[in-house]
């Protein structure tokens, strides 16, 4: 019986800070750290990670240079192009036994290469959709996955993949579940900086309440309803500030109707951040307003601090959130529901240190990278052996 353990790409879209990567890098740092022979390569770099995610780990890291934010059109098709060829390469020359691609991009672009050079198992993965996810997207993703190029699709929600089986036809034996997992906080090495320090950085007072939120500002994420929810909050707790975390297009937007609502005062919009935990254990409240989503890391992230979370109730949400037990499950699209939620939290600091245990304990027991990674391995072995 065959005991090498086998060679594995984890191939994803773009450098970037997002769910979908934080999975792709733990997941590869733990089978790294498990002796497993393993590649991460991304098709271009977005945000300009490269150099430091060669650096922070050990393994190999590859920007296969695909594509730029600021080329045009033809010369970034040619990029995409060279970048396949580059795929190829890596993959012929590594003799990878599974490739695992990272979202729809991914699976398209990725899988089909796998299939030409040889790799015997072929996972594509599937984070949730976003609003540039086009129907010739989704049919062109569907007939791959449903092909024999395709070994499975794991989703990372019992939602998603019912979304996934009814909106793109994709067979349901294709379809796996293996739920996103987080490295807990408490595994970190480095202590966080004190609340103290956090707060004096965003120019928040120590007696003032925090209500956060991590995102990418585009429309999907719903902070708009948030932004539009703050005045009835601060009507009754005038001394709140709602951080938003996250880069978009949206930016100028929510700032122009935070001004228009007179409210600009009290919400900081302070872009990409990488200290999230220090963030996280400097807050009050989370709150995740999405229209839609996969299985949000963000919401793992914040219950693994103790914070208890205001969630619209779509996608894989329910399955993360126990509804007044550590957070409250909300309509989407109401601003009044986000403002009832925080006033409720605020009014009882009790209620909301016992949530935010409770959120503490559903994570530890439910969704970590050990619990994940274990599942993604036993699906290896049982392809592999």
């Amino acid at each position: 019986m065959q005991t090498k353990k086998p060679s594995i790409l984890f191939l994803g879209t773009q450098m970037a800070l997002g769910g979908a990567q934080t999975v792709q890098l733990t997941q590869a740092d733990w089978f790294h750290k498990q002796s497993y022979p393993v590649t991460v390569a991304f098709f271009y770099d977005k945000e300009g990670f490269e150099n430091r995610w060669k650096s922070d780990f050990d393994f190999r890291v590859i920007n296969l240079k695909g594509w730029t934010i600021e080329g045009k059109k033809f010369s970034n098709y040619l990029r995409l192009i060279i970048s396949l060829f580059r795929l190829l390469r890596l993959i012929l020359k590594n003799k990878f036994d599974i490739v695992e691609t990272f979202g729809i991009d991914s699976n398209i672009f990725g899988i089909p290469i796998a299939f030409i050079c040889g790799v015997k198992n072929r996972i594509g993965t599937h984070h949730g959709y976003t609003g540039i996810t086009t129907q010739s997207r989704l049919k062109l993703h569907s007939l791959i996955i449903n092909s024999k190029l395709t070994t499975y699709l794991i989703t990372v929600s019992d939602a998603l993949k019912t979304q996934v089986i009814n909106n793109e036809n994709i067979s349901a034996h294709k379809v796996k579940v293996i739920k996103n997992g987080i490295q807990l906080f408490s595994e970190y090495e480095n202590s966080p900086v004190s609340m103290e320090a956090v707060r004096a950085s965003l120019n928040i007072s120590r007696d003032e309440h925090v209500v956060l939120s991590v995102g990418r500002l585009v429309i999907e994420k719903g902070f708009q309803f948030l932004i539009e929810a703050i005045p009835q909050v601060l009507e009754v707790f005038p001394n709140t500030v709602f951080i938003i975390v996250g880069g978009g297009h949206m930016k100028d937007t929510l700032n122009i109707t935070a001004q228009k609502l007179g409210i600009e005062k009290s919400l900081r919009l302070i872009g990409k951040r990488e200290d999230i935990r220090n963030i996280l254990q400097s807050s009050d409240i989370f709150v995740l307003p999405s229209l839609s989503e996969g299985l949000s890391i963000a919401i793992m992230e914040a219950m693994n601090v103790g914070l208890p979370v205001i969630a619209s109730r779509v996608g894989g949400i329910p399955e993360i959130i126990q509804h007044e037990t550590n957070g409250f499950l909300i309509s989407p699209k109401s601003s009044d529901a986000i403002a009832d939620s925080i006033i409720d939290l605020l009014k009882n600091d009790a209620v909301r240190k016992r949530m935010g245990q409770a959120a503490k304990v559903h994570i530890k027991k439910n969704f970590t990278l050990e619990g994940m990674a274990l599942k993604y391995e036993k699906l290896f072995y049982e392809l592999m052996f």
